[in-house]
């Protein structure tokens, strides 16, 4: 750091706000797309180990 400039006198960078919602609309995306890919295999699974409701 320059004599005379603290850590807080850094500048900032400028985020896109399209650029975050673009980011939390992906996440939000692979979790529902995740939670669906279990749910449709959870019969499979319970019938291949033999398993009950409870033991899922």
């Amino acid at each position: 750091m320059p004599p005379g400039r603290s850590w807080g006198d850094a500048p900032r960078r400028e985020t896109a706000p399209g650029v975050v919602l673009a980011i939390c609309c992906s996440a939000l995306l692979i979790v529902v797309i995740d939670n669906t890919v279990v749910n449709v295999a959870l019969p499979t699974i319970q019938r291949d180990l033999s398993a009950t409701p409870s033991g899922l």
